[in-house]
């Protein structure tokens, strides 16, 4: 946050004028950003990713043969010094799932951004707002490896 002072024609200073200008952008890069993959059959967690737009730093499961509760721990370590969580669908889906896979998770704690909901104002025009999965209908091709 930023502060300027506000000078009259006199060359009085004024009252301090705040402008959250460079911080409203700089907010947005301190979350932790999940996303939450879960079996239909089972309702289990079976992938996850989480990454830090300010630190550059992720973490997806499964990777790197960690188990499914090591992978939770680096979880917890990234979203430390994170301001808040930001996903689509966090509070209805995502982090109901992960509360009953480990309530204590420091994260379940900070505040939530959930796209689901701001999708609408956003987007009004659009008659749902739910993630289209192109891969699952066959509309995304692939790129041919080189």
């Amino acid at each position: 946050m930023t502060y300027s002072t506000d000078d009259d024609s006199t060359g009085e200073t004024g009252r301090a004028i705040r402008s959250d200008r460079a911080t409203d952008t700089d907010a947005l890069t301190r979350c932790i950003s999940i996303d939450l993959e879960i079996a239909k059959n089972t309702g289990e967690i079976h992938a996850f990713a989480g990454v830090r737009p300010d630190t550059g730093e992720s973490i997806s499961f499964p990777n790197r043969g960690r188990t499914f509760q090591q992978a939770l721990r680096d979880l917890e370590e990234l979203a430390t010094g994170a301001e808040f969580t930001l996903g689509h669908n966090l509070i209805e889906f995502d982090l109901p799932r992960l509360r009953e896979t480990n309530y204590s998770l420091r994260l379940l704690q900070l505040p939530v951004v959930d796209t689901l909901w701001l999708n609408p104002l956003a987007f009004p025009q659009h008659p749902y707002h739910r993630l289209v999965k192109h891969y699952k209908s066959g509309d995304l091709e692939r790129e041919p490896t080189l």
